[in-house]
């Protein structure tokens, strides 16, 4: 537990707030399908759309393919692959190929569990995106603090931070550092076996840019498959 809430604490006093923002409301939507290879290792596939403008048009909408593998009660890690269209002009979308890669420590004491995700990820541009950097990946390095309260079988409710570092991206070569943070709070509850909704609310913002952007949203998401999967992604 010492571990997380330190990781939280320097999460928190790293943030740096920039001036002229652009503010946004948007909304989200996940379905998810989970499933148990073995005692060791999980598959799940996500479907996202995130309404941007007022929730009046579909910023981004991607396809989520992973695979986890428990080391350990406390420590697991776990490799991803994103689809992403992004909306760059009403009716077009670029392209783009994401790989993640995660490492997990949770730490759970009685109806409590804190947990910290680690994520090194790069991606490429390509269809609908300028040609003058060709297939140049970005690589950007992530920090998740999460706390979980299980307020009984059918419910939790959670609260998370989340810390990006951009590490490498040629088309802003100047700068390194963290350039965005969210705050999200929400709740999970579990509808049946195999089966879970959840709904939050989320503020993000961008730093260390000039013209940076700050969300609210809402989002919703429907699982279903694993039961060890639905409470605890």
């Amino acid at each position: 537990m010492t571990r997380i809430a330190t990781i939280s604490l320097l999460l928190l006093l790293s943030l740096k707030l920039s001036a002229q923002e652009v503010r946004d409301f948007g909304l989200w939507g996940t379905v998810s399908y989970g499933a148990k290879i073995s005692d060791d290792f999980d598959f799940s596939i996500a479907q996202e759309v995130r309404m941007a403008q007022n929730a009046t048009a579909a910023s981004v909408i991607f396809t989520n393919v992973a695979v986890d593998y428990r080391l350990s009660r406390a420590f697991e890690i776990g490799l991803n692959y994103r689809f992403l269209l992004n909306d760059q002009e009403r009716g077009v979308y670029g392209h783009k190929h994401r790989v993640m890669l995660d490492l997990q420590i949770r730490e759970k004491h009685r109806q409590w569990t804190f947990a910290y995700r680690a994520r090194a990820q790069s991606e490429i541009r390509t269809r609908n995106y300028s040609n003058e950097f060709g297939f140049a990946p970005t690589a950007d390095f992530r920090n998740t603090v999460k706390t979980v309260c299980q307020l009984n079988r059918r419910f939790e409710v959670y609260a998370s931070v989340d810390l990006r570092v951009l590490w490498n991206d040629p088309r802003t070569p100047d700068y390194r550092g963290i350039d965005r943070f969210r705050y999200r709070l929400g709740t999970d509850i579990l509808l049946a076996r195999e089966q879970s909704i959840g709904i939050f609310i989320q503020h993000q913002r961008e730093i260390n840019i000039p013209r940076p952007e700050v969300e609210f949203m809402i989002g919703l998401e429907y699982k279903f498959g694993s039961r060890r999967q639905l409470m605890e992604s």
